[in-house]
């Protein structure tokens, strides 16, 4: 999973721990803080530290 540095503006590889997969939506069980923004989509093309930018500002979250 990569996520997004708002201050770099890069992206960081980090490992994490998926508990369960609901409805299509993963639950995390460590390794993601909250308020974090990680990427969707075009995962499979980023590389840890790639200078990014966001393509629309629609964060949603999750407890």
């Amino acid at each position: 999973m990569f996520v997004f540095d708002k201050i770099k503006r890069i992206v960081k590889k980090r490992t994490i721990k998926i508990a369960s997969i609901i409805n299509n939506e993963i639950i995390i069980s460590s390794g993601l803080k909250p308020g974090k923004i990680i990427a969707i989509a075009g995962s499979a093309h980023l590389h840890d530290n790639q200078k990014v930018r966001l393509k629309e500002i629609t964060i949603k979250e999750y407890n």
